[in-house]
């Protein structure tokens, strides 16, 4: 059984209440809600604000359910990676939003080069191995080429959720 599906199946019969009334307090369709407690259908938006109504979620329980919808939605691996990347990302606009000293005796990563001038442009990377050199690279030439580091970022949220585009100034 899917992890949302079970949950919503948890939170139905913590209510105490049947999935007629739930519906009815929701105004969202019986049936639909029957197949989506069954694991046999991922809800609509407005379906999906419609039964947390009904369920009187709290802000907590609204965000775990959205973040299992969104697992459901786009598959467990990809949901821990975009996690993982957009982890990375914050962290790294929060490093060159500081000035942070480092000891000069840091070196590159296996001989990575340092490139002398970036040069203003868009690279599409795809694949996990492939993105995160990338991401390591991009932090490198940061680091140890530029004087005052700036790093922009933008990756599409649907369509295509491996690939990510990675501006650097």
């Amino acid at each position: 059984m899917l992890l949302f599906a079970q949950r919503i199946e948890e939170l139905i019969v913590d209510s105490g209440e049947t999935v007629r009334a739930l519906a009815e307090i929701g105004k969202i369709d019986r049936t639909t809600l029957q197949r989506v407690k069954s694991g046999e259908r991922l809800p609509s938006k407005k379906f999906f604000s419609g039964l947390c109504k009904a369920l009187r979620m709290s802000t907590a329980e609204e965000e775990e359910l959205k973040n299992l919808l969104e697992m459901e939605t786009i598959g467990q691996r990809n949901y821990y990676n975009r996690k993982a990347i957009v982890g990375l990302i914050e962290t790294i606009a929060e490093l060159t939003e500081h000035t942070i000293p480092f000891s000069k005796e840091i070196g590159l990563k296996n001989g990575a080069v340092v490139k002398s001038s970036l040069i203003d442009g868009m690279e599409i990377v795809s694949g996990y191995t492939n993105v995160l050199r990338m991401v390591e690279s991009a932090i490198d030439c940061e680091i140890f080429a530029s004087s005052t580091p700036q790093i922009r970022r933008s990756f599409p949220m649907t369509g295509m959720p491996s690939m990510i585009t990675f501006f650097s100034k």
